[in-house]
């Protein structure tokens, strides 16, 4: 399969030429509150100043903090959040303010940019305005201002956009090569490389990156492979002719959101100026002792050990034995990311968003040598056997 062909034919959507700046009405659907949400905050005017509404939130009563696992109640956290589990997320967030919570002020800006990102701006933009502010959190409460913003983020409507444009880049086989392309070039050929919608996106991304600056964990640390430019970010925010929220995104995100704020200049360019549709999903949710289930993954020391033991399992052996040359655990943990990790309760869906998300497992695929078909067929099988790696996971958390 042809990389540069698989950009070409299945990313045109992201190669139109639309460079009006983009108003505040696409993301119209983002303040829409829940009907089953009745804390006084949901109630509040969104106008209300950021400060006020701190003030007047009401902390809920009775939380009850799970585990201790420091990586577990991460995912926990984030999967919450993704599923709509305002009480839940609460619960996890006070044991991750107990144990370690500069841990958890530094997981926040992640989890809003790459969770709720476009489905709600202006929240993503206040979790990064006011996560580092220590002094605010103490005059308030630091309960308090946390556990505002985990409800803020569980009860909005999200967009995974700016991960699913990330993802992509990480995912293809071409990524050294145009990396190694990018060193070479002048300031003014990065720029023109970005701005130039004749390219596949992914060319265009990879040189935004490296003028972003970025870093890669190897050798058991991260090590930097470019420095931000914080001059070209200005121009490249000028050329998009990005708002207000969206450039601050794009700038103050920089070095606290794991690089998600780095395809927002490329992903508003595909965005209509008109607001996306809402949709809706009717999630399960196996928790044990206030963990979700879903929570055990490939990011977490048990989720691993867990995986790993599903993935030698005579069900799952029955069809990874197909392909023996294919690392089997790897595939399992993406099969189950796609059918539960990344499940979210209500998000915004755009023309064209769709389209991302298919490339980003056509570069999946690409990278491991399976077709769709047989992908589809995996992703089945895997599905059917899920209850199976949940009884493991059970086991795991009861000892």
């Amino acid at each position: 399969m042809n990389s540069e062909k698989i950009s070409r034919n299945n990313c045109n959507f992201l190669l139109h030429s639309c460079r009006s700046k983009l108003r505040l009405e696409r993301y119209s659907l983002s303040h829409v509150t829940p009907k089953s949400m009745t804390n006084s905050l949901l109630a509040l005017p969104h106008e209300l100043p950021l400060i006020d509404r701190l003030e007047a939130y009401n902390l809920p009563e009775d939380l009850a903090p799970p585990v201790a696992d420091k990586w577990l109640l991460v995912s926990n956290l984030q999967k919450s959040v993704r599923r709509g589990l305002v009480r839940t997320a609460q619960a996890t967030a006070l044991r991750m303010l107990e144990i370690e919570p500069e841990y958890f002020w530094r997981r926040l800006p992640v989890i809003a940019l790459e969770d709720i990102g476009f489905g709600n701006p202006a929240l993503c933009l206040d979790v990064l305005k006011t996560f580092r502010r220590e002094a605010l959190h103490r005059q308030l409460g630091v309960e308090r201002v946390a556990l505002y913003f985990v409800e803020q983020l569980a009860s909005s409507l999200k967009s995974r956009l700016l991960c699913e444009a990330l993802v992509m880049v990480e995912y293809s086989v071409r990524q050294e090569e145009l990396s190694a392309q990018c060193r070479a070039m002048t300031d003014t050929q990065l720029l023109n490389h970005v701005t130039n919608i004749e390219l596949p996106f992914i060319e265009r991304f990879v040189a935004l990156r490296h003028l972003c600056g970025y870093r890669e964990f190897a050798y058991g640390r991260s090590i930097t492979v470019t420095k931000a430019r914080p001059d070209l970010m200005q121009k490249v925010v000028q050329h998009f002719r990005l708002s207000d929220i969206e450039a601050q995104l794009f700038v103050r995100g920089q070095s606290c959101t794991l690089f998600l704020n780095t395809p927002v200049p490329l992903v508003t360019a595909m965005l209509p100026s008109v607001g996306g549709s809402e949709k809706r999903a009717r999630l399960k949710h196996e928790l044990s002792d206030g963990i979700l289930l879903a929570a055990l993954d490939q990011y977490t020391r048990v989720g691993k050990k867990c995986i790993a033991e599903f993935s030698r399992t005579e069900p799952m052996r029955a069809i990874l034995d197909k392909w023996p040359c294919i690392d089997s655990v790897a595939m399992v943990n993406r099969a189950v990311f796609a059918i539960e990790g990344e499940c979210l309760d209500r998000w915004i869906v755009y023309p064209g968003s769709d389209e991302l998300y298919k490339q980003v497992n056509l570069y999946y695929l690409e990278r491991v040598g399976l077709t769709e078909k047989e992908y589809q067929k995996f992703l089945t099988h895997t599905k059917r056997h899920l209850g199976l790696l949940n009884e493991i996971r059970k086991n795991a958390l009861s000892n």
